[in-house]
């Protein structure tokens, strides 16, 4: 039997990466380590802020008057934060 002819060599055989890509590449992967853990985001969260909430509410439900009508609102105050 006749031998089979051999494939030829791909033109750009692979090159190993350089060690300026494998340190950059170890310096994304730690920041990225870095960011992500809670202290790192603790840092960066914003202050929690104190706010007041008021809620209306009207003697009708759907607060809807006649003339003359009197109308009785109820204000309730929450603090928050």
């Amino acid at each position: 039997m006749p031998n089979k002819p051999q494939r030829p060599s791909s033109p750009m055989p692979c090159k190993a990466p350089s060690p300026l890509w494998r340190a950059a590449k170890g310096l994304a992967i730690a920041l990225l380590l870095l960011l992500a853990s809670p202290p790192a985001r603790a840092q960066f969260s914003k202050p929690r802020r104190q706010y007041v909430e008021y809620i209306v509410k009207a003697s009708h439900a759907d607060r809807n008057y006649a003339t003359g009508e009197e109308a009785t609102i109820t204000i309730e105050a929450y603090k928050g934060g």
